[in-house]
C-alpha cells in the first residue's frame, strides 16, 4: 500500500480501492472510494470510485492528487469534504495516451525545483511528464524511447539538487535535473536478488524509493523478493532489511520478513514500510533495524 504523512501523527495510505486516514492510534477513516469495489466515478467518500491508486501527492492541506493508473488519469481528493474529482487526463475507457494524455501513470512527487509542477512517471509512455497545475498543461521532463525496457515505477526528488531517482524494472536511476541526462545507479538486465556492489546487485520490481542521510543512503522497496534494500552512495554497496521472502516474522534482519512492501515513508527515527494489507514501522537506528511492530 501506498502511505504519506500529513499532519504530525495522521496517515493517509492506499487500502484496496479506497484512501483512508489513521490519526494516531485511533480507528481508521475513509477519505474516498470503496476497499473492495473498483471502477471509476466522481462523488463524496465511498461513492467515489477508483481502479488502482498507485501513489498520491498532498497538494496543500486540504487537497490530494491521486494516480488512478487503470483508469489513465489524476485526481483530486479533498481532505475535508471527502469528495474526488477528476483532474488531469481523461479518465475512464476510451483512447490511447495520445487523447488521454497519460497511459500507464505510476509515481508522482511535487518538483521541490518549481513549485507549480508535479512529475508524473508514465510507463507505456516511457517518461516523466511535467503536469502545470496553475494551466494543468502536460509537458515532457524526460521521454526514452531507445531503451526498450525503460518502463519507470516510482520516483523521488533530492532535496537540495533537485535530481530524480527512479526505481524502472530492475534498476535504479538517477536523472540529473540540470542536464537531464540519465544515470545508472544500480542493477542488472535480469531479474533476481543480489546484495553487493551497485553493478552485482539484483532487483525485482522495485517500486517505492526514498533517500535518506541527505541522499547518502537510498532506501527502494523490492516488492516480489519481500524486502527493503538499502544504497549506500559511498562504497556503492547494497544491503537488505529483512531477507526472508513474504514472510510476516519480527526480528533481527536475519529472520524478519515482509510482505510485498510497496512504499516508503521516513517518520522521526522510524521507517514506515507500506505492505500489501498492514503497514510497518522498523526502528531505524543502528543495531535495531528490524525490531518491528504491526500498525
Amino acid at each position: 500500500m501506498q502511505i504519506h504523512q500529513t499532519d504530525p501523527g495522521t496517515l493517509l495510505y492506499v487500502d484496496g480501492h479506497s484512501l483512508k486516514a489513521k490519526h494516531g492510534n485511533g480507528n481508521p477513516s475513509l477519505i474516498a472510494g470503496a476497499e473492495y469495489i473498483s471502477g471509476y466515478r466522481e462523488g463524496i467518500g465511498l461513492w467515489a470510485r477508483f481502479e488502482f491508486i498507485t501513489s498520491f501527492v498532498q497538494l496543500d492541506r486540504d487537497k490530494i492528487v491521486a494516480v488512478d493508473r487503470h483508469n489513465s488519469c489524476l485526481r483530486l481528493i479533498s481532505l475535508n469534504q471527502t469528495r474526488t474529482w477528476q483532474y488531469s487526463g481523461i479518465c475512464k475507457d476510451g483512447g490511447g495516451f495520445l487523447t488521454k494524455r497519460y497511459g500507464e501513470p505510476n509515481g508522482i512527487i511535487k518538483d521541490n525545483q518549481r513549485l507549480d509542477i508535479l512529475l508524473v512517471t508514465d510507463e507505456a509512455q516511457h517518461a516523466i511528464l511535467e503536469l502545470h497545475t496553475e494551466s494543468k498543461k502536460i509537458t515532457t521532463f524526460y521521454q526514452n524511447n531507445v531503451m526498450s525496457a525503460f518502463w519507470p515505477k516510482m520516483i523521488v526528488q533530492h532535496s537540495l539538487t533537485g535530481d530524480l531517482y527512479l526505481t524502472v524494472q530492475s534498476m535504479i536511476y538517477r536523472i540529473n535535473y540540470s542536464s537531464r541526462q540519465l544515470r545508472y545507479i544500480a542493477g542488472g538486465s535480469t531479474m533476481g536478488f543480489a546484495d553487493g556492489s551497485f553493478p552485482k546487485a539484483r532487483f525485482n520490481h522495485p517500486t517505492g524509493i526514498l533517500l535518506v542521510d541527505e541522499g547518502k543512503t537510498i532506501l527502494v522497496a523490492d516488492q516480489p523478493n519481500g524486502s527493503v534494500r538499502k544504497l549506500y552512495t559511498d562504497d556503492q554497496t547494497t544491503r537488505t532489511i529483512c531477507r526472508k521472502k513474504y514472510g510476516r516474522a519480527f526480528g533481527g534482519p536475519a529472520v524478519c520478513g515482509l510482505d510485498n512492501p510497496y512504499s516508503l515513508l521516513v517518520n522521526g527515527t522510524d521507517l514506515l514500510i507500506g505492505e500489501h494489507q498492514r503497514i510497518r514501522s522498523e526502528e531505524r537506528r543502528v543495531g535495531k533495524e528490524c525490531r518491528s511492530r504491526w500498525s
